[in-house]
């Protein structure tokens, strides 16, 4: 051993760009595969959520944690204790609906039932899998995916909600978005008919 380590250094800014960057890879492999549209969710979920987390944190970084965890997290500090209470991230559809709030997103109703059916039906049941069959119709799977991207449009690029501390950051997420956004209307015309 040569006493060199490999260590995976990460944020919630890396962790948006990377998981964005996985969307990216991974719809590649839906074009040939729609299996991989598993692996979409999942690491679009991740991206949405990272992306959410960045924007409403906060100075203290507390803005993104549960009401609970905020609270004894400022009471611990208050008090100078020894100890800090574990930080608990509040559920994703809460912290959507406070960066909606905070960051002025208003979203179509079409785009919050995509995001909640993103989280709540998709990317749930492939993380937390039971034993079943599970078929799933992909058809709508495209405009799903370009509607959920449009959170991450908003805070990364509009709303200015999103600091970025490293500009080839910003740079190589604005590049796999429109990759996203580019093969998702390519499947979408494939899979609708529609040109």
């Amino acid at each position: 051993m040569t006493g060199e380590y490999r260590v995976i250094r990460t944020d919630e800014r890396i962790e948006a760009v990377r998981s964005l960057e996985m969307t990216h890879k991974m719809l590649l492999e839906v074009q040939h595969d729609v299996y991989y549209w598993k692996w979409v969710v999942i690491a679009l979920h991740s991206a949405i959520q990272n992306f959410i987390v960045s924007a409403i944190s906060g100075s203290n970084g507390l803005g993104a944690l549960t009401d609970k965890s905020a609270r004894e997290w400022i009471e611990a500090y208050e008090s100078q204790a020894d100890a800090y209470p574990e930080e608990k991230l509040a559920d994703f559809l809460e912290l959507y609906k406070r960066m909606k709030k905070q960051c002025g997103f208003s979203p179509s109703p079409r785009v919050n039932k995509n995001i909640r059916q993103l989280h709540k039906h998709f990317r749930n049941n492939f993380i937390h899998f039971t034993p079943k069959g599970w078929s799933i119709i992909v058809d709508g799977f495209p405009q799903m995916m370009m509607d959920c991207l449009q959170p991450i449009c908003f805070l990364a690029w509009e709303s200015g909600s999103v600091l970025w501390y490293e500009e080839n950051m910003q740079d190589t997420a604005k590049a796999s978005y429109e990759s996203c956004m580019k093969i998702l209307i390519s499947l979408y015309h494939e899979y609708t008919g529609k040109s």
